[in-house]
């Protein structure tokens, strides 16, 4: 009897342990899935993201940087070759991904943070040049980079 006991508790150990692993994210879970239709938001202006996905999931924007174009006020910026951007769920600006600000043209994927206070940032930009965003999701982290478009 007493074995019974220790195997039904066992039972219920494992079943209780499903259950919680239930609502915990695998590797297939892209957190981009979240975002889908998915923007950037900018001083640039608003962008749909297009997705792809490979082993990760990923999204590209391409835009002319522009100092004619300055949505948020802040020219100064602009002029001196400052992209700020969030990436978001939708146009509210509700849920976004930002704080990634060291971005560098062509300087690779940098992290960002759901809700950080600082915005997406990159530098060296020059207007009239074409820029790719690039964001990609694996299953914990939603990163960003920038490059010249080809």
């Amino acid at each position: 009897m007493k074995k019974i006991g220790i195997a039904l508790k066992a039972l219920a150990v494992l079943a209780a342990a499903g259950i919680g692993f239930a609502g915990c994210s695998t590797a297939d879970d892209k957190p981009l899935d979240l975002l889908e239709p998915g923007y950037i938001i900018s001083s640039q202006g608003q962008f749909d993201i297009a997705y792809t996905e490979t082993d990760v999931a990923t999204g590209t924007v391409e835009f002319t940087f522009s100092a004619d174009n300055n949505k948020w006020g802040d020219a100064y910026k602009v002029e001196n070759g400052i992209l700020e951007f969030g990436v978001c769920a939708d146009t509210s600006w509700l849920t976004k991904y930002t704080g990634a600000t060291a971005l560098t043209v062509g300087g690779g994927f940098a992290n960002c943070t759901q809700g950080a206070d600082d915005n997406n940032k990159a530098t060296g930009l020059e207007a009239g040049k074409k820029y790719v965003i690039t964001v990609r999701g694996t299953a914990d982290t939603i990163s960003v980079k920038i490059d010249e478009a080809d």
